[in-house]
């Protein structure tokens, strides 16, 4: 266990003890250098001469390091040179083992004239000790097994041979130590000879000596952050201690030099300021700078110069070669004044949303907005076709990278090399497993119970490869490996919202988050560690979204050029759109979103089934459909539903009819509910989402319906992040009017009613729970057969209609305008077929997908 010192008693120890001896170990290192073996080795000073029994097992050149949090886990050191370990074999002859002397009670060695043996008597001698002249000595005879010690004598000075003093005897032995580099021992004899007597000549010396070497041997082990930690402490005690400057430089220079090899310029710089801070004229470390930084980036500056004025191709190139000039070198004159021009020469994409996104990691993405942040920001290691229901290969995984078992329950992945963070830390297969352990923690918002079952252990066989196992047959196995991949040196459990990570999020994919220019704007910037960036990917190089109250002014700044895309219609505005042909264009997009009202079972009178087909029957559904939504172009048309899954899919029960309004039976359900006692006296609160004027009427039109039938409802516009908090985090409502994007393969909905999941924030935030549903979805969970897996949710469709468990109300196809100017464009040297420029690909499922050969136009 780490013992805790606190600080400022040990330093007015040492002071106390030994003078300067360390007197400067305290003081700030960079945040670079790890403060651990620091810590580490003033706790072993104090073990070596207060608490002698705790420093026995503390090998002072064998401390393990914590790894960084940022990076991936360090090669083991080399065996070869390895400090010896701690354990003094044989015994001198006359203190017993060399070691124990550290720990002893100090005694000093008298040899009478005449004996081989020495006296050994308690250390009382005067110090330093001269036998001409000094008479009789009165000696106390060194018996510490004897109970109150031996008793004093007198000796003769002429009687007396010589003297070892306890002194003596610790330089001897700590000499021994260090030629058999057993630094241990030698840094307990050499710390009790401080404490002992901190003037004995060569006593800082020698102790500063055990440090030095053993800097020495961590450099050669490339261990630098230990070889810095020592230097550093060295060159504060003296900063003529010869040989510290160099040696230091030497662990510093080549700690950058790696660093610089994963392109971490910042921790790189860091390590050359380490230099500076301690030797400021420090001349290869200078050299050091100027050509591995100053000039790399001066020479991108210079080239940007002549980029910037330049085609259009190099206009794009030079914010790119402006931004990593920055990354190298963040002090060259004039590099923002720089970067601004560039700017104006390069395409910027402005995006009209109606809720801004509050957070930018997908385990807790909520709303729209955020979700499709997340796409600009991060890979997939498997990603769906446009179908949906077929799936491919992410770009982290090598073209052969994918191997299977024969009954799909093992899979073995490969995934390029090369692959970098934002941050500039590589890709690998730990991050890799750490995004599947991730997407299996319950804690996460998008935890999918359903994938969880299926995952089984994930092992990682090196760096760039890992299998994983599963549990039990799916029937498209791939979808699970639809996850999106998180950096592991960052992400080691689900990032609260508001965290570091969530506000500044690391990802490998064509962007990251860029600080915005006014309120309401949120803007992503190349990431300049893109696979593509070589290629001048993403071409577009700043996307912001705009967050509009409502649509009106969104369509205005279409209108004026100012905004490029609207990621949201109404029905009026689909029309409006679609007849400027040339100017916009008009796409759809996930399709796969059905629309409830969702009822919170854990509240009177919603347990109720009256009540609840009471309100199924008032709701004429079809006709605020038609009257409020409108089919767009193209896809499918917008239809009520009678259950919780798509119409397209196989999962859906077609043989199941909308129940047609029926005002009449309503009224007398809710009566019948009242005179049971089921119907308490309370305004019922029907919640839903601002900003989309269709949902809003609907809501109003429901809420209308309720009331004639007997039902007191008020409605609640809400901020779609805070609807999504109250409802899923805090299970804040009674009625919310609920989009359901189906996200899974089988369109498996068991989460929202796993009886496990009813605590807020889990996925049932109905909180409805019922034996005969729960055995439906065990059915569907053990079933292996594909066709029958269908069946199955069916059944499950015809159990939540007939209990009404929720309210369907319709599914819509979501609609997008953009500018005509936005198109997809193939990287020059890409070896793709097809024309160089074509109309922009939108998916089903996601919006921003394949941003990097997005292209606006002039």
């Amino acid at each position: 266990m780490r013992r805790h010192v606190d600080r400022r008693s040990l330093m007015a120890w040492f002071k106390k003890v030994s003078g300067t001896v360390v007197r400067s170990t305290l003081r700030a290192v960079p945040a670079t250098v790890p403060g651990t073996f620091l810590n580490h080795a003033l706790i072993r000073l104090v073990a070596c001469v207060l608490l002698p029994s705790a420093s026995a097992g503390l090998l002072l050149g064998q401390q393990q390091l914590p790894e960084k949090q940022d990076q991936p886990p360090a090669p083991a050191a080399p065996k070869a040179d390895e400090p010896a370990k701690p354990a003094a074999k044989g015994k001198d002859a006359k203190g017993g083992g060399g070691a124990a002397l550290a720990t002893v009670e100090a005694f000093d060695l008298v040899y009478l004239k005449g004996q081989r043996e020495p006296m050994k008597v308690h250390a009382t001698l005067p110090r330093p000790f001269v036998l001409a002249g000094a008479g009789t000595l009165e000696l106390r005879q060194y018996r510490p097994e004897r109970p109150g010690g031996g008793g004093s004598i007198g000796v003769p000075a002429g009687q007396i041979a010589r003297v070892e003093l306890f002194e003596d005897l610790l330089v001897r032995e700590g000499d021994r130590a260090m030629q058999r580099r057993d630094f241990t021992a030698a840094f307990d004899l050499f710390a009790r000879l401080v404490k002992t007597n901190s003037t004995w000549p060569g006593a800082k010396e020698k102790l500063f000596n055990v440090f030095f070497q053993q800097a020495e041997l961590a450099v050669k082990q490339r261990d630098f952050d230990t070889a810095i930690g020592l230097c550093l402490q060295l060159r504060d005690e003296d900063r003529k201690t010869p040989g510290v400057q160099s040696l230091l430089r030497k662990a510093c220079l080549e700690r950058a030099d790696e660093a610089l090899k994963s392109n971490d310029y910042a921790t790189a710089r860091e390590y050359v300021n380490v230099v500076f801070r301690s030797y400021p004229t420090d001349g290869e470390a200078t050299r050091f700078q100027e050509e591995r930084f100053v000039s790399k980036a001066q020479a991108h500056v210079a080239e940007a110069r002549r980029a910037i004025d330049g085609p259009l191709d190099d206009q794009r190139r030079a914010v790119g070669m402006l931004l990593t000039a920055r990354h190298i070198w963040p002090d060259i004159p004039n590099i923002d004044r720089l970067i601004d021009r560039a700017k104006r020469n390069y395409p910027v994409l402005n995006v009209a949303v109606f809720d801004e996104p509050g957070t930018f990691e997908p385990l807790g993405a909520q709303s729209l907005s955020e979700h499709q942040a997340c796409q600009l920001l991060y890979d997939w290691l498997f990603e769906p076709d446009e179908s949906g229901g077929q799936f491919f290969q992410g770009a982290i995984i090598s073209s052969d990278g994918w191997t299977r078992s024969a009954l799909d329950m093992k899979h073995h992945f490969t995934l390029k090399t090369g692959h970098r963070w934002s941050d500039g830390k590589p890709v690998t297969a730990y991050d890799v497993e750490a995004s599947f352990r991730l997407q299996r923690n319950s804690r996460a918002e998008n935890f999918d119970p359903e994938r969880a079952r299926f995952m089984g252990e994930v092992a990682v066989e090196d760096p760039f490869s890992l299998s994983v196992e599963l549990t039990r047959q799916h029937p498209r196995p791939l979808s699970l490996f639809s996850i999106p991949l998180l950096p592991a040196h960052r992400v080691t459990e689900p990032p609260a919202r508001g965290s570091e990570f969530a506000r500044h999020p690391v990802g490998s994919g064509p962007f990251l988050v860029g600080k915005p220019d006014a309120p309401q704007q949120t803007k992503f910037l190349p990431n300049p560690e893109f696979r593509g960036a070589a290629l001048g990917q993403p071409f577009i190089k700043e996307i912001n979204f705009h967050g509009y109250v409502n649509s009106g002014a969104a369509v205005r700044d279409m209108d004026e050029g100012k905004a490029h895309l609207m990621t949201r219609l109404n029905p009026l505005e689909v029309t409006r759109f679609n007849k400027l042909t040339g100017q916009f264009e008009v796409r759809n997009y996930l399709s796969n979103s059905v629309y409830w009202i969702a009822l919170n079972h854990r509240r009177e009178p919603l347990g109720d089934l009256r009540v609840r087909r009471a309100m199924l029957l008032a709701i004429d559904r079809q006709a605020i459909l038609t009257q409020y939504f409108q089919a767009g172009p193209g896809g499918l048309a917008h239809r009520v539903i009678t259950g919780p899954f798509p119409i397209h899919s196989p999962a859906y029960e077609t043989k199941l009819e909308p129940a047609p309004k029926d005002e009449t039976l309503a009224k007398q359900l809710v009566e019948e509910a009242r005179r049971n006692g089921k119907l308490p006296e309370r305004t019922l609160s029907l919640k839903y989402a601002m900003g989309d004027d269709a949902a809003e009427r609907a809501a109003s039109q429901i809420k209308k319906e309720l009331l004639r039938v007997g039902l007191d409802v008020k409605t609640e516009a809400k901020i779609e992040s805070d609807l999504y908090n109250e409802v899923i985090n805090q299970q804040d409502f009674d009625l919310v009017y609920w989009r359901f994007d189906h996200r899974n393969v089988l369109y498996n909905i068991a989460g929202l009613f796993d009886p496990d999941q009813r605590e807020p924030g889990g996925t049932n935030f109905m909180g409805y729970q019922n034996p005969e549903l729960t055995k439906l979805f065990s059915y569907l969970r053990q079933e292996k057969r594909p066709l029958e897996i269908w069946q199955h949710q069916r059944n499950i469709h015809r159990y939540l209609n007939r209990e009404v468990v929720f309210i369907p109300l319709w599914q819509l196809d979501n609609y997008i305008a953009h500018t005509s100017k936005l198109l997809y464009r193939q990287a020059a040297g890409d070896p793709a077929a097809g024309p160089s420029t074509f109309q922009l690909p939108i998916h089903p499922l996601y919006l921003f997908r394949k941003t990097e050969g997005w292209y606006l136009e002039p």
